[in-house]
Formats: structure tokens, sequence, C-alpha cells
């Protein structure tokens, strides 16, 4: 039998060789997206896991620190352990007390104390972080005086932080006219660890 070649078609079909390879590497490239979409979000969701299940183990230790401060305040609150509390306040106190030196204080007041100002009275306030508040009282000729105390005393690294607190004039005893003297009460910081900066 012979070979016959019939196309019973009006028009031939078009070349489709071509589409059907950019089709193909469309799809390749469609499934490769895919699986790595798949791949990233069974990774992060591992990830995720992890997170939520280091938060649950965070939560439950902060309950337990949570519980245990509490447990530790109860027993702060005592009245025992408050009485203890300010049986070891009172030793501290007296043990700042004992280390301020009065001599070496009074020695740096000698030096720095003008000619027309004159101390009347120096009281110590020890405070619970440790460092000095001074109260003076000072009696002087006039506020020039008691201004050129007060930058004096600022002059030196041991005192810090000055305050006045309290100003007056008052009569003066030695016939000078009225008005002149002053008495003024100021506080300031004392720091002794300073001396020798």
């Amino acid at each position: 039998m012979g070979e016959f070649d019939l196309n019973l078609s009006t028009r031939p079909f078009p070349a489709y060789q071509l589409k059907t390879i950019l089709f193909t590497i469309a799809a390749i490239v469609l499934i490769a997206l895919s699986a790595w979409q798949a791949y990233g979000f069974m990774h992060y969701s591992q990830l995720a896991g992890q997170i939520r299940g280091e938060a649950r183990n965070s939560e439950v230790e902060s309950e337990a620190l949570s519980r245990r401060l509490a447990d530790l305040d109860s027993r702060l609150n005592r009245p025992e352990a408050m009485a203890k509390l300010n049986e070891i306040e009172f030793f501290n106190n007296i043990i700042a007390r004992k280390t301020l030196s009065w001599t070496r204080l009074f020695a740096v007041l000698e030096d720095l104390t003008p000619e027309n100002v004159r101390l009347i009275s120096l009281r110590p306030n020890f405070e619970k972080d440790g460092g000095i508040l001074i109260h003076f009282e000072v009696s002087a000729r006039s506020i020039p005086d008691v201004k050129e105390y007060i930058e004096a005393l600022q002059s030196t690294p041991l005192f810090t932080d000055v305050i006045v607190t309290h100003e007056q004039k008052k009569q003066s005893a030695t016939g000078a006219p009225p008005g002149t003297d002053v008495d003024v009460a100021f506080n300031a910081k004392y720091r002794p660890e300073r001396e020798g900066q």
C-alpha cells in the first residue's frame, strides 16, 4: 500500500515547539518557587514553635521568681526582720559617725574660713547612701563675707551642693551701723574621700 500525504485541514498547524519550551520552563520555575516557599514555611513554623516554647518557659520562670520574691518580701516584713534591719542601720550609722575625722574637717574649715566669718554651729547628718550632709551656721560682718566663705568651700572638691537655708541681718554688738552683721545657715555635702584630688 502506498504512502498518502493527507492534510485535510484548510490551514496548517502553527509550530508550538517554542511555546511548549517556554511553558515548560515557567512550570519548572513555579514548581521550584512553590518548593522553596513550602520549605520556608516549614522552617519558620519550626522556629516559631521553638520561640513559643521558650516564651512559655520564660513565663513559668517569671512566675516562679515572682512567687519567690513575694515569699522573701513576706519574710522581710515580719517584725523580727524589721527589728534586725533597724539594728543594722543603727550600727551602720555609728560606724559612719566614727569614720568622720573631726580634726581633719576642722583643719579644712580653718583654712577656708575668711577673717570676718565665725562658725557658730556645725552639725553632720549621715545619709543612707553613705554621704555626709553638714548643716552650717555662721555669723559674718556682711553678705559678701558669707559669699566669699561659700565660694571658698565650693572651690575644693570636699564640699558640693551648697544651699543657703536661712539668712538674718542683726544689730551689731560692736557699735557698727545697725544691720551690718548677718547670720546665715546653709547645707553642704561633705566628701572626705575626695581629699587630695
